[in-house]
């Protein structure tokens, strides 16, 4: 099979989107906290539909990954390769999840009169949330929620990449449209939705969340061989524009949808549908395929996971405040009091980085 060919390792407009629904999802928080029947539309309502956006997203990236740095490619192992992979995963966001949980333990015992037995009877807990294994079903207390997310990705892609890279063409084409299909039709027969993420099905077996990760990361490797097949072939004009309005339909039809209160078990058909946008998103047929990655665009692409992440811990104290009556108010400042704290996070992550970068800190080097 051959490699997916992007002149560059950014791609602009998916440095937007990842930054759009992550608000989306910010939005849709807003709106859970402090909407009401009596909130007019045209506002986020069901932003949870953006976390299928980066499900899928991630299972994109890391078919790529594979097609292009596999151990095929390499004198590298699958069991070397699969904890590298992982724990750069794991390193890319766990600065950024411990200091957001940190400000979020000190909300939680400063607003809840938490005495110094309570504290630290809610830290051990919380424990398997801090090293992001509580979605492998180890729940016991939980801190910030939103974590979930990147607890049930890394669970999934543990149990999917070393597959992947040892059967690469028949994971993609066969391994993975059987499995999210199975799952994904498990799920709606027993419970007939995608949320909430920690219900537990199989029988105790999974939680709802877990299953999702592995079912549309999975979804996302085949979404990259539909990307390979589509930039191989050479469309008519017609077809051209025909396919950008795809693209954009795509997107505001799901992005529309989240603003209305349709049932909640549209969400597997709007899986589909943000994987076709993304498919056509990452090919050279894509409206943003000739705009360059620019800096802004790029910076905005990486912060979307800072404020996915740290969104609760300016979320908890407006909700526990209650300084606006109004929506708008309050959702206005969650935006940019989430927006202020992601900016301030990443320039001292990335300070720090920068400033470890090629010393050894922990361990001696040989």
């Amino acid at each position: 099979m051959e490699k997916l060919n992007i002149t560059s390792k950014r791609n602009a407009g998916v440095e937007v989107l990842r930054f759009v629904f992550a608000v989306v999802i910010l939005l849709g928080h807003a709106f859970s906290e402090f909407g009401s029947s009596k909130t007019p539309f045209g506002v986020i309502r069901q932003g949870a539909i953006g976390v299928e956006f980066f499900f899928v997203l991630s299972g994109i990236l890391m078919a790529k990954s594979v097609f292009d740095n596999g151990i095929h490619h390499t004198n590298i192992t699958v069991s070397k390769a699969t904890p590298a992979f992982i724990a750069k995963k794991y390193l890319a966001v766990f600065p950024t999840h411990l200091i957001t949980y940190i400000i979020m333990l000190g909300e939680l015992i400063y607003y809840n009169n938490l005495d110094s037995v309570q504290a630290l009877k809610k830290v051990t807990f919380s424990l398997p949330e801090v090293f992001l294994v509580h979605m492998s079903g180890i729940k016991l207390s939980i801190v910030n929620q939103n974590v979930w997310y990147i607890s049930a990705m890394l669970f999934a892609m543990l149990i999917i990449y070393p597959v992947l890279l040892r059967y690469k063409a028949l994971f993609t084409r066969v391994i993975s449209p059987i499995l999210f299909l199975t799952i994904f039709g498990f799920i709606y027969q027993s419970t007939g939705s995608l949320t909430p993420s920690s219900e537990v099905v199989a029988g105790g077996l999974a939680l709802k969340g877990t299953l999702r990760a592995v079912a549309e990361i999975s979804l996302g490797t085949t979404v990259y061989e539909f990307i390979v097949s589509l930039n191989k072939t050479e469309l008519t004009v017609f077809a051209k524009h025909l396919i950008r309005l795809v693209e954009l339909s795509c997107y505001v039809l799901t992005i529309f949808v989240s603003m209305t209160t349709i049932n909640i078990k549209w969400y597997f058909v709007f899986v589909f549908m943000l994987s076709v946008g993304l498919a056509i998103t990452f090919s050279k047929y894509s409206i943003s395929a000739k705009v360059p990655p620019l800096k802004p665009i790029v910076y905005l692409g990486s912060l979307s996971m800072t404020v996915f992440v740290c969104q609760r811990a300016v979320l908890y104290p407006l909700s526990e405040l209650m300084l606006f009556r109004s929506y708008r108010f309050n959702t206005l400042a969650f935006f940019i009091g989430t927006i202020a704290l992601s900016v301030f996070l990443k320039c001292v992550l990335d300070f720090a980085e920068n400033r470890i970068k090629d010393k050894s800190v922990f361990v001696q080097a040989k």
